[in-house]
């Protein structure tokens, strides 16, 4: 064991990677549909670690600090400015507000229980499960007018707090708001998620060819010979097997020598080879409506791409996605997922669409291309990071954060952390 603790502590780089390794791991296991998650087993793991005194540089700390405060930042920046303009007055109240009673309740804690101004901040963070606040108040706190040695000591103790009640921050939420909250407010959540659900458009009876419930998306060629789908125009047919929860699409047919590119009005004919996407499901249940699967690589080779589009337009931004559907034709794309965020939510009809939406989609890439342009832009992958970008954004921040007001004779800044985010 002490070598292992020597090792540790002569190389801190090593108990790092091992408490992300380790943590991630932990926090990916569920037992009976609850875990940890990610955050919480590498504070764990960094706890446990942690007992063997390692020292990381301060140098690190601010600089994984500040590309965590940008990436926070860059994901919640849209729908930042999106409430404030909703709400305006009322968001600034509400968020004021909780400022204030979630610093006064750590502040009346602290001196009820003694604690530290280190612990205190910790328990700020970990209870609000804001891990962001944990390098500002580590900044706040070495410009305190102690020595170094007292200041050394109350930063080591935020993350102590902050690992301490950050899984009652994490599970008291989902307890108040699932078991404590409908019982105060005399609610059933199942029925009133089933509400919401159907004001969104799920749930009823209603056919609905826009939106696909299965993520995977496959495309397989047929034969046409069955006599319901030939003779007819490739959007009757593309109706007619449309589902609530799936639609198809033709995508190609190979037909003699040719290879064409159909649009709706199309008539099929015996012996076309149609290249048809959808969900597998829903392709293996009409596959005895249409004919005969092949294997066909003529027909098959044509641009399918699954890419995410990011919603910037504000010809898109608030509209939902039946308005949307109505106004423009959404024939060749599917929609697998939506994610704002960071968080997944319904694909239903009457789904808003906001602007920094991440929809995944596949498709042909110029219906995809298409729709991009209609929503804001195709977020293809890309061969590198836009370095440039990212290293401005930061050093922008920095420089930011360094800057103070003069209040009563205390200086007032936004520090690294506020800076860049």
């Amino acid at each position: 064991m002490d070598t292992v603790v020597r090792t540790l502590k002569s190389l801190p780089e090593l108990a790092l990677f091992l408490s992300l390794a380790l943590g991630y791991a932990i926090g990916s296991v569920k037992i009976k549909g609850f875990g940890l998650g990610s955050v919480v087993g590498t504070l764990v793991v960094a706890m446990i670690l942690g007992q063997a005194g390692i020292d990381i540089h301060p140098f690190a700390k601010t600089v994984f600090f500040a590309l965590f405060m940008f990436g926070v930042g860059y994901q919640v920046g849209p729908e930042f400015f999106r409430g404030l303009r909703k709400g305006g007055l009322p968001m600034i109240v509400l968020s004021a507000t909780f400022c204030i009673v979630a610093l006064g309740t750590v502040i009346l804690t602290a001196k009820l229980f003694g604690l530290d101004k280190g612990l205190a901040a910790g328990m700020l963070s970990g209870a609000l499960t804001q891990s962001s606040a944990i390098g500002t108040s580590t900044e706040a706190i070495q410009r305190l007018p102690l020595d170094q040695a007292t200041r050394n000591v109350l930063a080591s103790h935020v993350p102590i707090g902050d690992a301490v009640t950050y899984l009652f921050g994490t599970a008291g939420v989902l307890i108040f708001l699932i078991k404590i909250l409908p019982r105060i407010g005399r609610f059933n959540l199942r029925e009133e998620c089933l509400k919401y659900e159907k004001s969104l458009g799920g749930g009823g009876p209603s056919r609905s060819v826009v939106f696909d419930s299965y993520v995977a998306v496959d495309v397989q060629a047929f034969r046409l010979t069955n006599g319901g789908a030939v003779g007819r125009k490739i959007g009757d047919l593309e109706q007619d097997l449309a589902t609530e929860k799936a639609r198809l699409c033709v995508q190609q047919i190979h037909r003699g020598r040719e290879l064409l590119s159909p649009g709706k009005d199309e008539v099929l004919r015996e012996g076309d080879v149609i290249a048809i996407s959808g969900s597998r499901e829903r392709l293996l249940e009409v596959q005895t409506r249409l004919g005969t699967q092949v294997v066909d690589p003529e027909v098959m080779d044509f641009p399918f791409e699954s890419v995410s589009i990011i919603v910037t337009s504000k010809a898109a931004a608030g509209k939902t996605i039946s308005e949307l559907v109505q106004e423009h034709d959404p024939r060749g794309v599917h929609l697998r997922r939506i994610t704002r965020v960071g968080h997944e939510i319904p694909r239903l009809p009457n789904t808003r669409l906001e602007r920094g939406d991440v929809l995944d989609v596949a498709g042909r890439r110029d219906d995809v291309q298409r729709a991009g342009t209609l929503l804001g832009f195709v977020d293809r992958p890309r061969e590198h990071s836009d370095i440039t970008f990212m290293g401005l954004a930061v050093a922008t921040g920095v420089i930011v954060g360094i800057l103070s007001l003069q209040i009563a004779g205390v200086p007032i800044s936004l520090g690294t952390g506020g800076g860049v985010l």
